[in-house]
């Protein structure tokens, strides 16, 4: 039986599958939540979000996950930026990329 997000992006039309699941997940916490939410306070939920490494081989055009993780939990650690984090996990799975690799993006 299909909630009334999903519904409702049925309706929409043209949505790709993955942005249909991020957009379900996205709305449906917005709807349990018992107040205003916008993307500013929405960080205060603390959304966990997965982080991962991968390399694109451009000659064969196929893509290889390196590491992954899930990030860190703001509340835990206020400090920490999710563009921190990132650089930390990039930081730590660089050893693991292929030699060959000489751009990071």
């Amino acid at each position: 039986m299909p909630t009334i997000v999903q519904t409702v992006l049925q309706k929409i039309g043209n949505v790709s599958k993955p942005r249909v699941q991020v957009m379900t997940t996205l709305l449906t916490t917005i709807l349990f939540l018992c107040r205003k939410v916008n993307f500013t306070n929405l960080s205060r939920h603390s959304v966990l979000e997965r982080s991962l490494i991968a390399f694109v081989d451009v000659i064969t055009k196929a893509s290889y996950s390196i590491n992954a993780q899930q990030t860190y939990n703001q509340i835990q650690n206020p400090l920490l930026t999710r563009t921190d984090y990132a650089l930390v996990h990039l930081d730590q799975a660089r050893q693991h990329l292929p030699k060959r690799v000489r751009y990071l993006a």
